[in-house]
């Protein structure tokens, strides 16, 4: 879903890409991986402010992730706050480096 979602937004098509992401939300509201894809729509949308709530819940949902660290400290730098940018790539060097999926 949430590759299909980037692949949709990449190529324009952010109403589907959305559409996408609100129907896995309905269906995992609490799932990492649908949290990070819904708030990089949001962050390509330019709804920072949006997108980070959407990664603090990401982030209580799975604490362990690193990505999602690295993906609130870039949004963090789109709201102008280097230091937290900084504080958040810190802590994804402790949080585990990513996972491995079965293709």
């Amino acid at each position: 879903m949430a590759e299909l979602s980037d692949i949709l937004a990449a190529r324009g098509e952010m109403k589907e890409a959305a559409s996408l992401v609100d129907a896995a939300l309905n269906l995992a509201p609490d799932n990492s991986v649908v949290l990070s894809a819904h708030a990089r729509l949001l962050a390509q949308s330019l709804e920072f402010e949006a997108a980070d709530k959407v990664l603090l819940q990401a982030i209580e949902a799975d604490p362990d992730w690193a990505p999602l660290y690295r993906q609130r400290a870039q949004v963090q730098e789109k709201l102008g706050d280097e230091a937290e940018a900084m504080s958040l790539r810190t802590k994804a060097g402790g949080a585990a480096m990513g996972r491995i999926f079965l293709r």
